[in-house]
């Protein structure tokens, strides 16, 4: 069964590169949840796709620019055949390494927005900013090219963040109307995020909350329609042991204990359960 799993151009991890450059049509991402281990930004080249980010569903159309906060899942719905995006994966580490950091606030804001339909110029400009990225990424013999990178980098992420500023300063007017479902949901979402390596049950993110387990699945299912609180938690789970199995030679006894399971059999059985494969099955 586990012969016909795609491997992810963007799970390809050189360890002294500052960041990780190029095309992709997501095709392993197709109708399968997978998780970026790094902060994404993905701008569209040609045709559509209909995908899900962190279980929200976006359309990556004409003039969009999407941005993915390290550890985001996606899936991609629908797609047509054309389907491209110029992808630009960066390493946290590394990016502050050479002076760039990026606050909570306006990484909460991404984690929660990460899809964005620019004017037609403004795309351009956006385009034409990761185009030169890419290309002197890709270079060999520029003797300045780290310097290029790094300075290039500044005016991406400078210009991101005070387009980002701009926007919170319309949200926090926006969220007097926001229902305090969606604001729930929202802190659920984060919570997991940062928490499913170590905590499995809904118990835990109902008590972060102040709520009861049954009221936080009724908000789940309420806004996504389709999905517990359960099942959401599990998913995140999944992503996280598909990308180690993916990305990393990790032996089993090492990810039992990364992600917190009583035993080997555990996670076996888990993995099993949610996949139908075991996890030898899939990393072959």
């Amino acid at each position: 069964m586990g012969t016909n799993k795609k491997t992810n151009p963007l799970f390809k991890q050189e360890d002294n590169a500052l960041l990780l450059t190029g095309y992709t049509n997501l095709d392993s991402c197709r109708n399968m949840l997978t998780k970026f281990p790094f902060l994404t930004m993905m701008l569209h080249k040609k045709g559509y796709a209909k995908v899900q980010i962190n279980f929200e569903e976006y359309y990556i159309t004409e003039h969009t620019q999407v941005i993915m906060i390290s550890h985001s899942t996606i899936s991609v719905l629908e797609v047509s055949d054309d389907f491209e995006v110029i992808y630009i994966c960066f390493k946290p580490s590394e990016l502050m390494r050479v002076g760039i950091k990026i606050d909570n606030k306006v990484l909460g804001f991404i984690k929660n927005k990460p899809c964005y339909h620019h004017h037609p110029q403004r795309f351009a400009i956006i385009t034409s900013l990761a185009e030169l990225i890419l290309h002197f990424n890709e270079e060999k013999d520029n003797e300045y090219k780290n310097r290029i990178i790094n300075n290039l980098l500044q005016t991406l992420f400078l210009d991101l963040t005070d387009k980002v500023r701009k926007s919170l300063e319309i949200k926090e007017w926006d969220d007097r109307n926001t229902g305090r479902h969606d604001e729930l949901f929202k802190k659920f979402m984060w919570l997991v995020h940062n928490n499913c390596i170590k905590e499995r049950e809904v118990k835990f993110y109902a008590e972060e909350l102040c709520i009861s387990p049954r009221y936080l699945s009724t908000i789940v299912k309420d806004i996504t329609k389709t999905k517990t609180a359960k099942q959401i938690i599990d998913d995140n789970v999944i992503a996280e042991i598909k990308y180690i199995l993916d990305s990393t030679d990790m032996q089993i006894k090492d990810i039992v204990e990364h992600l917190h399971f009583a035993d080997a059999s555990f996670l076996g059985k888990y993995f099993r359960k949610h996949t139908g494969m075991t996890l030898l099955e899939y990393r072959s």
